[in-house]
């Protein structure tokens, strides 16, 4: 049990000097930039919640045992210089320039609730406790070949 509780809870994040989990899941997902380069969102952080009721509560009323999860995200806009050309707008890049911000807005999100493992290394799904069970891969035996006809001396 001790296995799958460690693996959960670093899958979680729980331990705060953990550099893996849901955590990094995420900001290896952001920034995600505006092709033109005038708006970006950005990941800010995770956090998981406490439960609503324990584990009995859940499994008398036929519930998921979870908590919820939200993420804060940063909205910012840039301001841009646009050029234009026969009619035709183009951005000049600014990559070079001191850019400023034209509008940023953060804000917490919920993505969902997340099912949390109970002492006993189970989860508690619709009111049903259930176990996740680690699959073994089979190894492929033996092989076995033919030498074709030839002989050794």
């Amino acid at each position: 049990i001790r296995i799958q509780r460690d693996s959960y809870d670093a899958f979680i994040g729980i331990d705060e000097g953990s550099s893996g989990g849901i955590q990094s899941i995420f900001q290896s997902m952001f920034p995600i930039r505006d092709p033109l380069g005038r708006a970006v969102l950005e990941f800010v952080s995770c956090n998981i919640g406490e439960p609503q009721y324990d584990e009995y509560e859940c499994i008398k009323r036929g519930i998921t045992f979870s908590v919820p999860m939200r993420i804060t995200l940063r909205f910012v806009v840039w301001k841009v210089q646009e050029v234009s050309f026969k009619e035709v707008k183009y951005v000049v890049d600014e990559g070079t320039l001191e850019r400023s911000v034209k509008y940023m807005k953060e804000q917490e999100v919920s993505i969902g609730d997340l099912p949390m493992m109970t002492s006993y290394g189970t989860f508690i799904i619709n009111g049903i406790e259930r176990v996740i069970v680690s699959q073994m891969h089979r190894s492929p035996g033996v092989f076995f070949d033919s030498d074709k006809g030839k002989t050794y001396s």
